[in-house]
This record gives structure tokens, sequence and C-alpha cells, in this order.
């Protein structure tokens, strides 16, 4: 679903979920060249796992969702700068 928007903080490697439609048709989530793993997948949503490559500096990206004989279809991701970075230090 083009509409949603779906944040995660630079460093985070984890899963998200993109819903939409016909989601259980995809074979394969891209981040430019690399394949990202898929957690779960139903008609209705899929389940991604983030790589440390998509989530490495702050900023919008694209991943690319494929199935077999359909176009890819592009699925925005946005990267935020993580609100209260750690501290480092000591007493």
């Amino acid at each position: 679903d083009k509409s949603q928007n779906i944040s995660v903080n630079v460093g985070d490697a984890k899963s998200v979920t993109f819903t939409g439609s016909n989601l259980d048709q995809v074979t394969k989530v891209l981040f430019g060249k690399e394949e990202l793993a898929i957690v779960t997948k139903s008609p209705k949503s899929i389940v991604v796992m983030l790589s440390a490559n998509v989530t490495a500096k702050a900023r919008n990206v694209e991943l690319q969702f494929t199935s077999d004989g359909n176009d890819p279809v592009l699925a925005p991701l946005t990267v935020a700068a993580a609100a209260n970075p750690p501290t480092t230090g000591g007493k």
C-alpha cells in the first residue's frame, strides 16, 4: 500500500510489516541488489527483515517487491536519525 508511512531508526536491523494486496505472491524483496529475508507473508501483509545496509544512514529508501510475471512494486521506507542517541561516558 503506497500510502503507508513506515519509519525505522538508523541502525535498526529489525523486521517491518508492509500491508497491501496480493503480497503472498511476492517472491523477493530487494534493496538495490541485496535480497532481504521475507519472514512471513499473507495476501494482505508481508514481514521483511531489514539489513544493516538498509538502515545505515538517515534517508528515504525504496524496497522492491518482485513476483513472477508482474512488474516490481516499490515500497517506500523512511530511515530516521535516532531521536535519543545513546550517551557514552560514565561516572
